[in-house]
């Protein structure tokens, strides 16, 4: 193969006419199109002859219907298919998945982009990662939401527990207030008390005053 993983054709046309031939009859589409564009001219290899309704994971290799090459597949990544069609295809690929492959070459495959990619996209970038890289990013990205989700609780509780004790301080305060209020309306009727009893009696003293009617 060379180094776009597409295997080299034989010089002798016959033998590349039966090679093609016993190829075509192992020929079947993936199990997703995501990328339809990518697929317009390629098909996926059986490994054997027999009639059946293979699975893309099943699959020993790719094949250009359209230029009659062989291309190395391998489950989970369309990255071969993609290389081939940049190369020898360009105007077959949507502007949208040039623009995205260029992209993808230089991109390093991080756990963050890996659940973005798990909970947001649409598109067959997706099939760049394979299915190991998907289980652990995505199982790295739920144990991390956990722990978000846990100490977030814990700040809830924590908010709901301070929001009890100042309701509890507020409804002291209010009791204080009230009991002061309440006294100071004693008072005033205790005094009322004193002026009407010294308009009746002008003689009496302040000292008898407080000892009848002393205040709270």
């Amino acid at each position: 193969p060379d180094s776009n993983g597409n295997k080299t054709k034989m010089a002798d046309t016959k033998n590349d006419s039966n090679n093609e031939c016993i190829i075509t009859e192992r020929l079947f589409d993936p199990d997703r199109k995501l990328r339809k564009d990518l697929w317009k001219f390629i098909k996926l290899v059986a490994p054997t002859k027999q009639k059946k309704k293979w699975k893309t994971k099943e699959a020993v290799g790719a094949y250009c219907i359209k230029c009659a090459s062989e291309i190395n597949y391998s489950s989970g990544t369309s990255q071969q298919i993609l290389r081939h069609m940049e190369r020898y295809h360009p105007d077959d690929i949507d502007e949208p998945t040039k623009r995205s492959s260029k992209k993808q070459a230089t991109q390093q495959v991080t756990i963050q982009q890996v659940a973005k990619k798990l909970k947001f996209e649409d598109s067959d970038e997706i099939s760049s990662i394979t299915c190991d890289e998907k289980e652990k990013a995505g199982q790295n990205y739920i144990e991390k939401l956990e722990k978000v989700l846990a100490e977030k609780r814990l700040l809830i509780v924590k908010e709901r527990a301070r929001m009890r004790k100042e309701e509890h301080e507020m409804n002291m305060r209010l009791k204080e207030i009230e009991l002061k209020r309440e006294e100071m309306r004693v008072r005033m009727d205790v005094l009322k008390m004193r002026i009407e009893l010294k308009k009746g009696d002008p003689t009496i003293s302040k000292e008898e005053l407080e000892t009848f009617l002393p205040l709270p």
